[in-house]
Formats: C-alpha cells, structure tokens, sequence
C-alpha cells in the first residue's frame, strides 16, 4: 500500500497542480458522460419499445383514413349550440387562469355544404405555458373547434407575458332558427 501511495505522490509532483487539476476534470467528464450515457441509453431502449409496439399496432389495425366518414356532418353539434360551446371555451380558458375580456365573433355559411362556421378571434395576455394549455384543452374539449391562426408577440425580453391573438373556427351544422 505503501509503495501505491509513493507512486501516486510521484506522479502528482510529475504533473503539478494544472496537470492534477487536468486529470481531475477528464475523471470527472468521464464519469458524467457514463452516467449520462447510461441513462440515455435506457430511456432510448423503452422509446424504442413502444415505437416498435406501435409499429405492430399500426400494421394490424385496418386503415381507418381508407374507410368514408359515414355521418361526420351528423357528429358536427347544430348551430343552436354555438353559444353553449363559445361558454364551454370560456370555462376552459378560467380553468387556465386566462381572462378572454374581449373577442371577435363572426358567423358564415360553408359555400357548398350545410355547415356554418364561426369565426373567433381572441387576444390573450398570459404566459406561454397557460396559452398553449389552454389551446391543447380547448382543441380536446371542442372537437368541431379548429385553431385557424396564432400570433405571439413580446413586449420585453425579461418579462415571460405574451400577447396571443387566436383565430379559433367552430364548425357547426345548419339547424332549425
């Protein structure tokens, strides 16, 4: 053991304190990089695990972009319900602490078909995190509801508010007045 210690002090007074400071650093590069190499390669192997399990689910499933929408115009809810959906996307947008205190909303008719569709448009004032919250849950919530544009603008680098302005259309069919 003795003889190891000796060898040790040698080589430190070899390489001198930037030498000794070197090997330090690559040590500890080496031992970050092989943990983070081994818990990449971990999490690697399960994503492709189930990419290979989808890949199965995907060559049994029958092609369902190959089949007609039968009755998709029937699923679309009927223009009478505009406003209960227009409320629905309000209480979605308080459940992400987000105030829609003024908002555009226009109807037209589809040419060619019997649906209508609304037009909203939004201007929101929140942070990035509760917009796109609030458009994933609104897009899953509302599925006759399309998100046609969004703008995102900041007024200042240090501050983490945006301003959005949504363009949402709510496709509805051509009920009874």
């Amino acid at each position: 053991m003795n003889m190891l210690i000796w060898r040790a002090h040698q080589w430190a007074r070899r390489l001198g304190r930037t030498g000794l400071a070197g090997v330090l650093v690559l040590i500890a590069a080496a031992l970050m990089q092989f943990g983070q190499v081994a818990a990449t390669d971990a999490e690697n192997a399960a994503l492709e695990a189930r990419l290979d399990s989808l890949r199965l689910a995907a060559k049994t499933e029958p092609d369902k972009a190959a089949a007609p929408v039968v009755g998709f115009l029937d699923a679309l809810p009927d223009t009478a319900a505009a406003s209960a959906l227009i409320g629905q996307l309000e209480k979605i947008a308080r459940a992400h602490r987000l105030q829609l205190l003024r908002g555009q909303y226009s109807q037209t008719p589809v040419v060619g078909t019997s649906l209508v569709r609304w037009q909203l448009a939004l201007p929101i004032n929140a942070d990035y995190p509760h917009i796109h919250a609030f458009v994933a849950d609104s897009l899953q919530k509302l599925p006759a509801l399309t998100l046609e544009d969004i703008r995102l603008k900041r007024e200042d680098i240090g501050t983490t508010d945006v301003v959005a302005d949504l363009r949402f259309s709510l496709y509805l069919r051509e009920g009874a007045p």
